[in-house]
């Protein structure tokens, strides 16, 4: 089999499927890719062989049991999760447990947890932290241990991987939402990019008959990992655009719950953003771990406002002249703590007006004013109040954003997912320790160009030029 890593250059394949159903969307994607899967799978340097499956080939019940439950919740997606097997000739179970992947270090964390055989929600917590008079802080991302703001907490050994994300919203100026995709750094050489032409069946009409009354159209483009599915990382449909960043709850669901992922992937058949939101609740009380999402509207009116207003006024502004601006949502979501009430937490990005930048000049803002010109997001919960792991990377990643006062161009957000001014734990990282992640990829969406720009180099070179522009009108390349 040709090998296909490289130490210097990575290529990020487009790939537009056919139009089919949920199996033959897998089929074709897998039998597209099926070489860079099957080496991605087998290369025995990479994780899959070295640390995930002799877990997964020891807990072969374990991962049939959330197969099964998923398929409950999701028979579609496990549809196309078999059709990705099959297409890249790969065991199902493999390809399951890539779509697991969140919850399957969650298990190898938990090694001394017993599957249930009944197929009932039971959520279970995971290490409890300890405390101590300490004032140290430990840099050690992977070690089952870190001290921070003086608490001694015990750590998962598999820690959730982590992305950075950063939001521009300027009434009649720049709107803008950037990505860092962080993972293990293997990932990279493998990933790939898809735009999804896919046949969804009415639920009430039968799946042998191929009337194209009898099926809804949806399409979707997503920057995708080897075996899995796409909606984890950043992509947009549409109506929205979505990205995600892993959180690390304490309570999360060891059996019997839905792989993160799997929601990842439902949310990008929504018909709408408001229908996305109402997918995440519904299927939240199954969630077996938590998670950020990002998004931001494709449709919007656009304003005639011409002149600056304060942000106290611009509200009523937009109302009495019936004015409709992008909208722009951070969401937090975690495990249900009793399985009836969702822990989910919706944060909006309000705009902020031409005055507001105005007062901003040199990194710094007036006394008074508006102390921010844009809202950061890592991989800590900011606004769903739960119990969490602090990670190191995390926090000094959110500490330097907040060292950032005025971002308010391209430009600006290049630099930003690009800093390396901690070089332990930077914003643009490189999986060097005690870091456990590198970025993979930067993806810039730019809402007043109607495009995606993706850069697999660290972006604040300005001259560099992305790998792929993606039109967000159609999902086809335009570079």
């Amino acid at each position: 089999m040709q090998q296909l890593h490289s130490e210097v250059n990575f290529d990020l394949p487009f790939y537009e499927t056919p139009l089919g159903t949920h199996y033959e969307i897998g089929y074709h994607v897998g039998s597209h890719f099926k070489e860079r899967i099957q080496s991605f799978l087998q290369r025995k340097d990479l994780p899959f062989q070295s640390v995930y499956l002799p877990y997964i080939n020891e807990n072969l019940t374990i991962i049939q049991q959330w197969i099964a439950f998923s398929k409950k919740e999701f028979p579609n997606l496990v549809e196309e999760i078999k059709g990705l097997a099959n297409g890249s000739q790969v065991p199902i179970e493999w390809i399951f447990s890539m779509n697991m992947f969140t919850e399957l270090r969650n298990l190898m964390s938990n090694k001394t947890a017993e599957p249930s055989s009944a197929l009932n929600i039971k959520p279970i917590q995971i290490i409890n932290p300890t405390t101590n008079n300490t004032t140290e802080e430990s840099t050690t991302e992977n070690n089952t241990t870190t001290i921070i703001n003086n608490k001694e907490e015990e750590l998962p050994k598999y820690p959730p991987k982590e992305c950075t994300d950063i939001f521009i919203n300027i009434l009649n100026g720049n709107q803008l939402l950037g990505h860092n995709e962080d993972h293990e750094k293997s990932m990279k050489e493998y990933a790939y990019i898809i735009k999804v032409n896919l046949k969804v069946l009415n639920s009430d009409n039968n799946l042998n008959n191929n009337n194209e009354n009898n099926f809804t159209i949806r399409r979707f483009t997503a920057y995708c990992y080897p075996c899995i599915l796409p909606g984890n990382t950043f992509g947009f449909n549409e109506h929205f655009c979505v990205t995600t960043n892993g959180e690390p709850p304490k309570f999360i669901l060891l059996e019997n719950g839905i792989p993160r992922y799997l929601l990842n992937r439902y949310i990008l058949e929504s018909n709408s953003l408001q229908n996305a939101l109402e997918r995440l609740k519904e299927k939240s009380l199954i969630l077996a771990s938590g998670f950020a999402a990002n998004f931001v509207s494709l449709s919007t009116t656009t304003t005639n406002t011409t002149t600056s207003t304060s942000a106290a006024v611009q509200d009523t502004i937009v109302r009495e002249q019936g004015l409709q601006l992008r909208e722009m949502l951070n969401v937090e979501i975690a495990p249900s703590l009793d399985g009836i009430h969702p822990e989910i937490s919706i944060h909006k990005i309000e705009p902020i007006t031409l005055e507001d930048v105005s007062h901003c000049k040199n990194n710094n803002c007036e006394e008074g004013k508006k102390q921010q010109t844009f809202y950061a997001h890592c991989n800590s919960y900011l606004h769903l109040k739960v119990d969490q792991y602090e990670y190191p990377s995390s926090k000094f990643r959110m500490e330097r954003a907040n060292e950032f006062k005025v971002i308010v161009n391209e430009d600006g957000v290049k630099e930003f997912l690009g800093d390396e001014k901690n070089e332990t734990f930077p914003i643009f990282r490189k999986q060097v320790p005690p870091d456990g992640s590198a970025t993979l990829a930067t993806a810039i969406f730019n809402f007043n160009e109607n495009v995606l720009k993706i850069f697999i180099k660290n972006p604040k070179d300005l001259s560099l030029e992305p790998i792929h522009i993606i039109s967000l009108e159609n999902g086809n390349l335009k570079q």
